[in-house]
């Protein structure tokens, strides 16, 4: 970060030099850095570099060091650099030169006469006369101007790229005067009015890394530092988070400290006190009517840029405006950008401003004179005519020259004064376009040739300077700009065509004459002969209609494709649906993988390759992605299939994998069958019921992929010779190596670069070591988690345990020589002393320690739990890691990864194992982007990459083991339950995690949560069973419990004292607490047969990797951990190697709550990492999955991340807001077939539930309000008709009282709301209402309008037409109410009065604005009164074609962020445009009002009598007065239950 001096804010002028170094001082500099060379000549670094090997420079030099930050910080440092000579002469090609004073200039001899100054140019000297300015100032802002570049018909400079104005430079310095161009002129005009400080800008840091002071220029010279340093002091308490924009440096021992501000600080500070604006840092308080820049300049169809110049003029009106800008700013936003949004008030004034513009323009056009166009018409421009920016591009001349040559020869042609033609587009653009005839253009052609120097049609061409005569132009010959606007296209076509005719026909080529002009070598004119331009044109005539034969394909191809897509949504409609006709399909998917369907779909369907890749990936997830994960339960049987298949290479290779699998598959199968069979008889049997199958099919495919399979299992036979120091095996049944871990073994020794992702207990660790001994290596580093170390030790030993068991690999007094590494000591000693194993830990891994590792002569490193390497381009040890494998990959060392599932936790694990597999093509890209890559497809060949280098075997599929049950037992919510959770699920008091956490503790204990309710957990009782039929016939559990040990295992009121456990059976608890030799006693304890009956409950996160609890028959879940991972990991501390019985596991969920949810969430996005390392596309919903999961670091903690959270909070309320955004401009059509059929009683079930404490309910008070003021205004009795659309559960009917109540018609789309059904309900939309022309009183459309589509872009007006039903069914003097939900608001409210105005509806500003009661309720409310009728049919029509600014008043903001607080509150009154609106209660609202205050007066009494601490409250005083005390982590909260609602009521 750059950071500035407090000096800067000094404005000292007179210490900047007008020229900051002469040539004769850039002569004697050193060496140039490239990036400060870029910067001087304002181009990018690459075009230096490109501009020196055009010069014939020396190719720059790399150069590294070290250079400083402020606070003493030291970076690497690596620059290219140039010699001073080669520098100036970069600059002298970009003329950086030209700021020099004129008479060094002279002493040098660079100029040597007087130069011609142009009439238009500008004395430097006057200008600053005029402007006001002193030297100074006037050179500062000419120094950045020095950065030109004069190229190509333009000038780059610090205001962006300028038209060059032709012959000229921009900058003229004769002797002691400066000339410059209008343009440049006119810029400085413009900026020294505008600009509040101007900085001089130039390297911050010295080559020896001293920070070089800097200034400013401009603004108030006479401020003084200690009164800037208090402004600043005060920005800074008033926004804190900015405080790191701050540093502080000494240059000097003993010197004080300096402050530095940033770059962004200055910037922001400059914004903020110079605008005179007011800035805000809460979303919130900014009001809804306000209009950020951006969508202002939307709904205007001007450019922002433009849009700044209408708010200057607007603010600089003497009528100021309250409040007309408020800045917007995210408190620690590192990016600390503004946001500028403008009130209505202030829009309006733009809008005044842009059309007096666009009437001045009109006004210049004139009253229709002949030839012109208005700009009511709207017509294009006639037939034949050629635009202004066509006649440009054709002529390669500037505007301003164009526009003069047209002003004379229409002096000269009279005819031509009405050959031009300005015409105004009102649905498009505000903007005028000019169009020229040909003939006019023909002539404006001539007349720049003749200016040019060249005058075609005579004896030769003459200069019209000189008159020299050049070079004949033959008769009949015409210009090549002539030619292209008879042709009416481009000169570059011109020139495309003329080339093409000459390659086809030679001769052609003496047609074509190149004129070169008068003194200016480089310019040229090209004539073309009669002949030429007959093949141009007959050319461009075979390419036409080319080109109409190509569109009418491309549309053939465009049907053809519409009708493929449907044909392939039935086909998978069909296998989805398991059809016959499908069967040998959906088997040949089975057989070659899910990674395959693609293939083999289209080998089926041959037409659907025309598809896109993609679309078809698409469709497949969206149809088949569960499907593509089965495989085929009788590969050999299945093998017929495959036999089409097998001439690809591709389909060879998947089925050698399968068979492969299959191989082993079936191995264990027999094994488990037969003990003491051989492995070689089960394996040659295997081989010969192929070979068997090849000599029945008689394929020679099918023969290579047997040969292939044989060749593998003679391998596994013969290749492995056990090292003599290695034991035979490690227990009774099991033999070491076995088969599967001498697979891992031949894989190791062939790719020398392998991960053994084995789920646990299958002998990871034991193939590594093997594989080291197996290849005779000397030295393996092994780095492995610290927890694990011992482990590994005892591996490499020759132990055997008390009980006569192996534990070490190695036979007696053949251990390995073993080194832990416990300090850079101890690495030295690896150096210089032989080892054959270097034990190291994780967290030891630093850059030191790896660097130092490289000394170590090793052959191999293993890395165990290698997926625990998170951050592997960020963090230091990941860092330092990448850094040692990328060694070994140039080595070409032997690499084995470990990892303890072979399915990842999270895809990052899965970027972390590419990174290390791969450290050269994946090491340093970034892991965000590369996670991302992985789940949305882009990583081409993501399975193959993984399948080259991976071993991922399952346990029950590769080892003999006993049967493992797995089911879930569900617990229903009691009643009281239920209540209880609702009452957690609606208090938006509460955070989203809050209520996560408190409802996630609630399933477990509700005695946690109500510590003053002796309320017995559903779960705790269905638990208790469960452990007691289990002793009924076992003896040994061990329970699983995640998280909340506190509330569970241990402490007052814990699930453990609440269950009774049978008689006999003894409790274990192994959790953090419990030591380590603890642990290790429970562990024997558990496996010794004589133990009797014992209930272990363990904390999940307290597992160590060497736990084994396989002495017990059964595993119990208490609750899940968030992942699958974790649920595999515990349950492999029982299912594993050495286990004698069969096992049940068992998982408690409590049945509709946040346990359900979490329970689908877990499988949903396990099955979606399958389908990934399988190759098999995954669903929009698996990727948003996948993608959201990764947004949160750590998992365990996921219910302590506010996003998720909120996701999983399924409250009504919240189900109605998510509901919302799946409906948003969805359109009645699409709402009617798809979404009601699907989410209708869903929908339904969520507003019933709402019932009178809602924010829905609120919204009905509100409308009820204002029909009593409208019905008192208006003098109306109370039998006026009503009609609610999208009524819902008839809320507003049910919120209003007495008779007014039974004139209210509900109308509502989803019949599912009408449970009790009586005449005046309407099941029906509001697109197309049922009732007659003005025959109702009062509309009300609240939180329903963003269902309709509005697409003017697409010609959908939906939402339009609904006004425009509202309008028609309305009594003139009626009106509407059309209230948004709390998180939207209209865009333009302007544009929406415009559009009511239109189609005969009036604005009612009193009862229009943001409604608000407190923190519990904010919609945007407007209401309209029909004024008069009209034709609404033409007029809808005629809106139809007016401008987008117009009908974006009914565009819709979805995402305002505004939350509420209290939304169950009854509403007593509501404000509104600075008035204040109270509801006259029915009956039942007005009880529930009074036992609302009550409730919440008592309650509020209560706290305070008891300090305002509500955990001091006493239990007997709690529950004396009725009251619930409930928790959430260290929150606490009120609610009790009211007699007449029979609903809670919250404390506030």
């Amino acid at each position: 970060m750059l950071y500035w001096n407090l000096n800067v804010f000094v404005y000292a002028m007179s210490e900047i030099p007008r020229n900051p170094w002469s040539f004769k001082e850039i002569a004697n500099k050193p060496a140039v850095e490239l990036g400060a060379l870029a910067k001087e000549c304002g181009v990018s670094e690459k075009e230096i570099k490109e501009t020196m090997a055009q010069l014939g420079c020396a190719k720059p030099e790399r150069e590294h060091g070290q250079r400083s930050r402020p606070g003493g910080v030291k970076a690497s440092k690596s620059v290219l650099k140039c010699s001073a000579e080669d520098a100036d002469k970069v600059r002298k090609y970009y003329r950086v030169d030209l700021e020099a004073p004129l008479d060094e200039k002279f002493e040098e001899g660079e100029v040597t006469e007087k130069k011609e100054i142009p009439e238009d140019y500008v004395s430097l000297g006057r200008l600053r006369i005029k402007l006001g300015l002193d030297k100074r100032e006037i050179g500062s802002f000419l120094h950045e101007i020095t950065m030109i570049n004069v190229r190509a018909g333009t000038v780059q400079t610090p205001f962006g790229v300028l038209p060059h104005s032709g012959d000229h430079d921009e900058m003229i310095h004769e002797r002691e005067r400066t000339f410059i161009s209008p343009a440049i002129a006119r810029k400085i005009t413009e900026w020294s009015k505008q600009i509040f400080f101007f900085f001089y800008i130039g390297n911050l840091v010295d080559a020896d890394g001293a920070i070089r002071e800097l200034k400013i220029v401009g603004g108030d010279q006479d401020a003084p530092e200690e009164n800037l340093r208090r402004e600043m002091d005060g920005f800074i308490q008033k926004y804190p988070w900015l405080a790191k924009e701050i540093t502080e440096k000494s240059d000097r021992i003993g010197e004080p400290a300096t402050t530095y501000y940033s770059r962004d600080l200055i910037s922001l500070v400059r914004k903020m006190n110079q605008s005179g604006h007011d800035f805000v840092t809460a979303a919130e308080d900014v009001p809804v009517e306000y209009g950020a820049h951006s969508d202002v300049a939307n709904d205007l169809r001007i450019f922002p840029s433009k849009l700044d110049l209408f708010i200057r003029k607007a603010l600089a009106d003497k009528d100021r405006l309250e409040r007309p800008v408020i800045g917007f700013f995210q408190p620690g936003s590192s990016s600390k950008r503004i946001t500028y949004f403008y009130s209505p008030a202030l829009v309006k004034r733009v809008e005044k401003l842009q059309a007096e513009e666009v009437a001045a323009r009109q006004e210049n056009v004139g009253d229709d004179p002949e030839g012109f166009m208005s700009v009511e018409t709207g017509e294009e421009a006639p037939l034949g005519y050629l635009s202004k920016r066509y006649c440009l591009s054709l002529l390669a001349v500037t505007a301003e020259r164009f526009e003069r040559l047209v002003e004379e020869v229409q002096q000269l042609h009279p005819e031509f004064a009405q050959s031009t033609v300005t015409v105004f587009k009102n649905n498009k653009s505000l903007r005028p376009r000019v169009f020229y005839s040909q003939e006019l253009v023909k002539a404006v052609s001539e007349l720049k040739t003749m200016k040019d120097g060249v005058i075609p049609g005579k004896e030769g061409l003459q200069s019209g300077e000189s008159g020299a005569i050049q070079e004949v132009v033959p008769e009949g010959y015409i210009s090549r700009e002539t030619c292209a606007i008879d042709l009416a296209i481009s000169v570059r076509k011109i020139t495309q065509l003329v080339n093409e005719c000459v390659a086809l026909e030679p001769s052609l080529k003496t047609q074509e004459l190149t004129v070169s002009r008068p003194g200016r070598s480089r310019e040229v004119s090209v004539f073309y002969s009669p002949e030429l331009v007959l093949a141009v044109g007959e050319k461009k005539r075979a390419d036409d209609e080319l080109r109409l034969r190509r569109i009418e394909d491309e549309q053939r191809l465009f049907e053809e494709i519409i009708t493929l897509k449907e044909q392939l949504s039935s086909v998978l409609l069909d296998i989805e649906r398991g059809l016959e006709e499908t069967t040998l399909l959906r088997r040949t998917i089975s057989l070659f993988g899910g990674a395959r369907t693609l293939d083999i779909l289209c080998t089926f369907y041959p037409e659907f390759k025309k598809l896109p890749v993609e679309y078809v990936k698409k469709e497949l997830a969206s149809y088949l992605s569960d499907y593509m994960v089965s495989r085929s339960e009788n590969v050999i049987e299945d093998l017929e299939i495959s036999l089409p298949f097998l001439n690809e290479r591709v389909f060879k290779e998947t089925l050698l994998t399968v068979l492969k699998d299959n191989c082993v598959t079936n191995y264990s199968k027999k094994k488990r069958e037969a003990k003491e069979r051989p492995d070689e008889d089960i394996l040659k049997e295997y081989v010969a019921v192929l070979r068997g199958k090849a000599a029945f099919f008689k394929n020679g495919d099918f023969d290579d992929v047997i040969d292939g399979i044989e060749d593998y299992v003679t391998s596994l036979l013969n290749d492995f010779q056990k090292p003599d120091s290695i034991v035979d095996a490690l227990g009774v049944d099991r033999k070491f190596p076995d088969l599967n871990q001498i697979i891992n073994i031949k894989e190791v020794a062939d790719q020398r670069r392998v991960l053994i992702g084995d789920e646990m207990g299958m002998g990871k660790s034991g193939s590594a070591i093997l594989s080291k001994e197996y290849l005779g290596l000397n030295t393996a580093v092994v780095i492995v988690p610290s927890n694990a170390v011992d482990l590994w030790k005892g591996y490499l030993s020759d132990k055997v345990s008390p009980a006569g068991k192996q534990m070490g690999y190695f036979k007696k007094g053949q251990s390995p020589r073993v080194l832990e590494i416990q300090s850079p000591e101890d690495i030295d000693r690896a150096k210089s002393e032989e080892y054959d194993y270097v034990i190291i830990s994780h967290d030891r891994i630093t850059e030191e320690c790896a660097s130092k590792l490289r000394g170590v002569q090793y052959e191999m490193v293993i890395i165990d739990e290698a997926h625990k390497f998170k951050n592997v381009t960020d963090g230091k040890r990941s860092s330092a890691l990448l850094d040692l494998l990328e060694d070994c990959e140039e080595e070409d060392t032997y690499t084995v990864l470990l990892s303890g599932t072979p399915i990842p936790n999270k895809i990052k694990d899965m970027a972390i194992v590419l990174k290390l597999l791969y450290p050269e093509k994946f090491g340093r890209i970034e892991n965000n982007l590369l996670v991302t890559s992985i789940i949305k497809g882009d990583l081409v060949g993501l399975r193959e990459l993984l399948l080259k280098r991976t071993q991922m075997k399952k346990l029950s599929e590769s080892v003999e083991m006993p049967e493992k049950d797995e089911f879930t037992v569900y617990a229903e919510l009691s009643e009281e339950e239920r209540e209880l959770y609702q009452l957690i699920m609606r208090d938006d008091q509460l955070s989203a995690m809050e209520r996560l956490s408190a409802l996630r503790l609630f399933c477990l204990n509700p005695q946690k949560v109500f510590p003053d309710r002796e309320t017995r957990g559903s779960k705790v009782t269905q638990v208790e069973m469960d452990v007691a039929d289990f002793f009924e016939t076992k003896n040994k559990l061990v329970l699983f419990v995640n998280g909340y040990v506190s509330g569970v295992i241990r402490g007052e009121n814990s699930v453990l004292s609440q269950m009774k456990v049978p008689e006999g059976v003894a409790v274990r608890i192994i959790d953090g607490d419990v030591s380590r030799e603890e642990r290790r006693r429970i562990e024997e304890e558990l496996s010794d047969l004589s133990s009797g009956k014992i209930l272990l409950v363990v904390n999940g996160s307290a597992v160590d990797v060497a736990v084994d609890f396989s002495a017990a028959e059964g595993v119990q879940f208490y609750n899940e951990p968030w992942t699958k991972f974790d649920k595999m990991q515990q349950t492999s501390r029982v299912y594993r190697p050495g286990l004698k019985q069969d096992i049940t596991v068992g998982t408690s969920i409590v049945r509709d709550t946040i346990e359900e949810g979490m329970h689908y969430y877990i499988e949903m996005k396990y099955r979606a990492v399958v389908k990934l390392l399988e190759g098999i596309p995954l669903s929009e919903l698996e990727k948003s999955l996948l993608l959201l999961d990764e947004k949160v670091s750590d998992t365990t903690a996921i219910d302590r991340d506010q996003g998720l959270s909120e996701e999983w909070l399924q409250t009504p309320m919240g189900r109605l807001n998510k509901f919302s955004q799946i409906t948003k401009e969805m359109g009645d059509k699409e709402f009617r077939s798809g979404f009601l059929e699907e989410h209708g009683e869903a929908y339904a079930s969520a507003y019933e539930e709402l019932e009178t404490h809602s924010f829905q309910a609120n919204t009905a008070r509100f409308v009820s309000a204002l029909i009593d003021e409208y019905r008192s205004e208006k003098g109306l009795p109370s039998d006026i008709t009503i009609l609610d659309l999208a009524s819902g559960p008839e809320m507003l009917r049910k919120r209003m009282r007495g008779e007014v109540r039974t004139n209210v018609f509900s109308l509502d789309i989803n019949e599912e709301h009408f449970k009790e059904r009586h005449d005046k309900q309407i099941v029906g939309g509001f697109v197309d209402l049922t009732f007659p022309d003005s025959s109702v009183d009062y509309v009300n459309l609240s939180h329903a309008l963003h269902y309709s589509s509005f697409r003017p872009e697409r010609g959908n007006y939906e939402r339009l037409i609904v006004l425009s039903e509202i309008t028609r069914v309305l009594k003139v003097g009626g009106r509407a109410t059309i209230n948004l939900g709390h998180t939207q608001r209209f865009k333009n409210t302007d544009a929406l009065r415009q559009i009511a105005d239109e189609i005969g509806l009036e604005v009612v500003d009193s009862a229009t604005g943001i409604a608000t009661s407190g923190e519990h309720y904010k919609s945007q409310c407007v209401t309209f009164e029909k004024i008069e009728e009209i034709d609404l049919p033409s007029t809808i029509a005629e809106l139809k074609t007016r401008s987008r600014h117009l009908l974006y008043g009914l565009r819709l903001d979805t995402n305002v962020k505004r939350k509420l607080h209290g939304s169950q509150q009854i509403a007593r009154s509501f404000d509104i445009s600075g008035r204040t609106v109270e509801p006259a209660l029915n009956e039942e609202d007005t009880h529930l009002l009074e036992e609302q205050e009550t409730i919440q007066t008592e309650g509020t009494r209560l706290i305070q009598d008891y300090g305002g601490e509500i955990n001091a409250i006493p239990k007997r005083e709690m529950l004396r007065m009725g009251y619930l005390r409930y928790t959430s982590g260290k929150k606490s909260r009120l609610a009790k239950k009211g007699l007449y609602s029979q609903s809670f009521v919250y404390v506030q």
